[in-house]
């Protein structure tokens, strides 16, 4: 009785270390694949914000207008006729 008991006892040992084995390769499959897909999304992103140019915004478009960079001689000059027209004008742009 006591040989069969110890058997048994063996039997589960070695089952329930095969079930936390079984577990463990889930588990590393899971967060392999977890990671494969993460490093494509990335790779995806980037290949996506890479490949495209950037776009001006929609209300540029609409309006025909871009931005742009004035040195600082238009700066001076656009500020000096300010001065002289004693007005000062602000403009400001929402996009809703």
């Amino acid at each position: 009785m006591d040989r069969e008991y110890a058997e048994k006892q063996d039997l589960w040992a070695e089952i329930s270390e095969l079930w936390v084995n079984r577990k463990l390769r889930r588990r590393k499959l899971r967060l392999s694949v977890m990671a494969m897909i993460s490093v494509l999304l990335l790779g995806g992103v980037y290949f996506f914000t890479a490949v495209i140019p950037p776009q001006e915004p929609l209300y540029l478009q609409i309006q025909g207008q871009s931005l742009e960079i004035e040195s600082s001689v238009n700066n001076n000059s656009v500020s000096s006729v300010d001065r002289r027209e004693d007005a000062i004008e602000n403009t400001e742009t929402i996009s809703i």
